[in-house]
């Protein structure tokens, strides 16, 4: 049995290329290697959904949060606010979405214990604690990071990988905690954390920065505003230095911004 295709009415494949589909009406043999528990953490890993933690549109990306595109081989950094687009050149890291994460402390024997992940917990919700570079905007009501800076400039006080004590007074002696954990695509192909994941990439290509030769593809209108609106007041676009990476306009308004884009 397949624990991601477990499930009624779920579709299991046989290697003939006949299909079966789980149901009430078969019967089932387990296999003295089927576990249970493999079974059950990994259906409560897919039943878990957070998509109403991030806008369900892309804004043509293939899922939120996406900071990389692949073209013909070439690897484009996307854009999508102007503290991105300021940051170019700063060689400063780039960073996907962050999930503050609920754990508490699980003794496994007399003298051992583990953090374990506790998704159902009304209390402490597993949330998106930062949604990634190229969301930096407002969205709407329920969705706006327009003011938050970038990771790289200023972490929000959590660190990837830390963990912040909810009870106790170090984290050495607390049973209840949040970690800061970074994301992946689920078997859907949605965003989701990686609960064994605390790098700042974990999807896109490791390693990169706004340096002066990356490349870029900007997705979104930027206004050089002090509220990324059209309506704010414009804060001096500052040219960049010895750019030598490729840059793509995907939006007609960047023209007059983009005509200066470099020195």
């Amino acid at each position: 049995m397949n624990a991601e295709t477990l499930g009624i009415g779920q579709v299991y494949t046989l290697k003939d290329g006949t299909h079966l589909t789980y149901g009430k009406s078969h019967t089932y043999v387990l296999a003295s290697s089927f576990s249970i528990e493999e079974v059950t953490l990994k259906v409560a890993a897919l039943a878990f959904t957070n998509t109403d933690q991030y806008p369900s549109v892309y804004d043509g990306r293939e899922y939120f949060g996406q900071y990389v595109k692949t073209i013909d081989n070439k690897d484009y950094i996307l854009i999508g606010n102007q503290k991105q687009l300021r940051a170019i050149g700063t060689n400063a890291k780039v960073t996907e979405p962050i999930w503050e994460v609920y754990e508490e402390k699980v003794k496994t024997s007399m003298i051992t214990s583990e953090w374990q992940v506790k998704e159902d917990n009304a209390d402490h919700p597993i949330r998106l604690y930062y949604p990634g570079d190229a969301d930096l905007i407002k969205f709407d009501e329920t969705f706006d990071w327009s003011n938050r800076e970038l990771y790289a400039v200023k972490n929000g006080e959590h660190k990837l990988g830390d963990r912040q004590n909810l009870d106790g007074i170090t984290i050495a002696d607390a049973t209840k905690c949040y970690n800061y954990y970074g994301s992946k695509l689920d078997v859907k192909q949605k965003l989701t954390y990686d609960a064994t994941s605390t790098n700042p990439i974990n999807i896109g290509k490791a390693g990169a920065t706004y340096s002066n030769t990356a490349n870029y593809i900007i997705f979104r209108d930027i206004y050089l505003t002090e509220n990324g609106t059209a309506s704010g007041t414009t804060i001096v676009w500052e040219p960049i230095e010895n750019f030598t990476g490729t840059r793509l306009d995907k939006r007609a308004c960047l023209k007059t911004v983009m005509q200066s884009f470099i020195m």
